[in-house]
């Protein structure tokens, strides 16, 4: 027994675990007088320690189970069911630590060449595990694609068109445990690992008897992503709703008072950050056109002040037919003279010279430097 603690010690320093002394030395007073092996132990002893005790238990053995699968010789990944703890691969991408749990299942694969082909893959890639369940889930959608194809258990035989299958299940996938679809994100993400573990299965040799048709077509296999403009208006407040919150403004507030701001003040900002919101989920509802169209019509006349201030809350240009100066590069403002509402585009030209504010710097009678208007 002391043998194997001391063996498991030195392989985990190797790998550069945290060790601590304490917690072992506390692990080794619990242990039963006259034990021979660690293997000896009853199957409910990790029960009996501490949470930071078992964990470091289960540690040393998970050294002490592999030494002793290579002593016997016997190959872990045999079988179609892989204890990570015994193959040894990395948990994962930045985690430099072989993996202690879990099991890989290939048997999710139902034709044996597709099968025996992920887990050569493994053995001589070794991904770590999360690489290979990913590599292991998109193979077992293509599986079960390639059961419905007459020649999908004979790999000398399958074509484009059995790919494109594959491809098609893949942009139907559903989530096994909950019975929803994937996401289009999460669907791509899948193909991308089918597609890298074809690439890297043929470079290694895997699939020389698997015809080169048998492969992702770029102008036929991809998955685009829908627009999420649709799910963004299911998702948006019904206009009734929108009207109950507008009667109701009064009751945003808060008691909360810190640097001479008051609860009224508050108040105010949230009643004025919702109509903001309020505004601009409303123009971006709107159709395309439609402001433009609102705003500019064959009389000349000039806009309403509704559509002038919501422009404003907005950030956009105001829709008036007169031209706008330039005044600063930095952002939008409104005329600080008259207060007109008249939002004042910003670009990329210099300042003008600095002049007090007053009924000269309005841009309804400032005639600009750079024209924007209709000419």
């Amino acid at each position: 027994m002391r043998t194997e603690i001391l063996y498991a010690l030195q392989q985990r320093d190797q790998m550069e675990v945290i060790l601590v002394p304490a917690r072992v030395r506390h692990l080794t007073a619990k242990l039963p007088a006259g034990l021979d092996s660690l293997f000896d132990l009853s199957p409910g002893f990790p029960a009996s320690l501490e949470k930071l005790q078992s964990a470091t238990f289960r540690g040393l053995m998970d050294q002490l189970v592999r030494a002793r699968t290579e002593h016997e010789g016997s190959d872990p990944t045999v079988g179609d069911i892989w204890d990570c703890r015994l193959v040894g691969l990395l948990a994962g991408k930045g985690r430099e630590y072989r993996a202690t749990s879990g099991t890989i299942d290939f048997t999710r694969l139902r034709q044996t060449w597709l099968r025996e082909v992920a887990k050569e893959y493994g053995r001589q890639v070794r991904p770590t595990v999360i690489e290979l369940r990913f590599t292991v889930q998109a193979a077992s959608i293509a599986s079960a694609a390639l059961v419905s194809r007459p020649c999908g258990d004979m790999p000398g035989k399958l074509q484009l068109a059995d790919m494109s299958t594959v491809v098609d299940a893949f942009r139907t996938a559903v989530n096994p445990k909950t019975r929803k679809p994937y996401g289009d994100k999460h669907r791509r993400a899948l193909l991308g690992h089918w597609r890298r573990f074809l690439d890297r299965a043929r470079l290694l040799g895997l699939m020389d008897e698997v015809p080169g048709t048998f492969a992702l077509s770029p102008a036929f296999h991809q998955i685009d992503a829908q627009e999420d403009a649709e799910d963004e208006l299911g998702r948006a407040i019904p206009e009734h709703v929108i009207a109950q919150l507008d009667e109701h403004l009064h009751l945003i507030g808060t008691s909360y008072e810190r640097g001479g701001w008051t609860s009224g003040d508050y108040a105010r900002m949230y009643a004025a950050y919702y109509r903001i919101v309020r505004t601009q989920a409303a123009v971006r509802k709107r159709p395309p056109g439609s402001s433009s169209a609102a705003s500019s019509g064959s009389t000349g006349s000039p806009p309403s002040s509704t559509t002038t201030s919501n422009a404003a809350a907005t950030g956009a240009d105001c829709p008036s037919p007169r031209p706008q100066p330039v005044t600063s590069r930095h952002g939008r403002r409104t005329c600080p003279a008259c207060r007109c509402g008249t939002a004042v585009r910003i670009g990329s030209s210099p300042p003008p010279a600095k002049i007090a504010p007053s009924a000269a710097t309005c841009p309804r009678t400032i005639t600009p430097h750079i024209s924007s208007g209709p000419g």
